[in-house]
């Protein structure tokens, strides 16, 4: 698994030498890969014509994807949910294979203004495994696929039946300009026919409640503290 992901990102590196596109919306990139080979691509812009939701910030696909002969993919981000400064990201997808194949999904947005970590999870079921990274930077070559992005957080080799993971990714995105990319990335591997479906979710922990909360509690114990100093004296 680890092998062919690692073909994947050298081929993804060397495809994206040639100038690409810079994309001002969220995109939701499909890949079919063979042999560590991505041999079919589907790139959905949100609002493009691949894309069967009208929401901004919602993007859904339907349709088969080599191997894979149905693939029902959601990807969620800004404004439907998180904002410039919480980043809070969604990828939903059910797929069924006719045999062994490997699917990945990838949906990329920019224009985030946050430094801090991000909560990544993920579950579902599957047939075969499931893995998931989270990216930061990059740039997409002329083949619409990713390039060049730093992977800052990863959950490898879950399932088969059903699974969940977490981690931790820390990330600085402030340019606020297109090609600041935040992406994240799920991974099918299935060694036959049958499906997988799952959720992945990163975002700001508890939407920056914790930190919020914690913030008080620090303010709450200075108070006391001072309180303390006052009678005492």
């Amino acid at each position: 698994m680890k092998t062919l992901l690692k073909n994947f990102a050298l081929v993804t590196a060397v495809a994206g030498l040639a100038a690409g596109t810079a994309y001002s919306v969220p995109v939701l990139t499909i890949t079919d890969i063979e042999s560590g080979v991505p041999t079919k691509i589907v790139v959905v812009q949100d609002n493009g014509a691949l894309d069967t939701s009208l929401e901004a910030g919602l993007i859904t696909y339907s349709g088969p994807v080599g191997a894979f002969n149905i693939t029902v993919d959601t990807g969620v981000t800004k404004p439907a949910i998180g904002s410039v400064t919480s980043p809070d990201m969604d990828l939903t997808f059910t797929v069924v294979s006719k045999g062994a194949g490997m699917l990945v999904l990838t949906l990329t947005d920019s224009g985030f203004i946050y430094t801090g970590s991000l909560w990544d999870r993920i579950g579902g079921t599957t047939a075969g495994t499931v893995s998931d990274n989270v990216l930061m930077g990059g740039g997409f070559g002329v083949n619409g696929l990713l390039t060049g992005a730093t992977n800052v957080a990863s959950i490898a080799g879950l399932g088969s039946g059903a699974y969940s993971g977490q981690t931790w990714a820390n990330v600085i995105l402030g340019s606020h300009a297109v090609g600041d990319y935040l992406s994240i990335q799920a991974v099918i591997t299935q060694t036959g026919a049958g499906s997988s479906s799952g959720d992945m979710e990163v975002s700001v922990p508890d939407g920056g409640t914790t930190a919020m909360l914690l913030g008080l509690g620090l303010l709450g114990v200075g108070f006391v503290a001072r309180r303390f100093k006052s009678v005492k004296a």
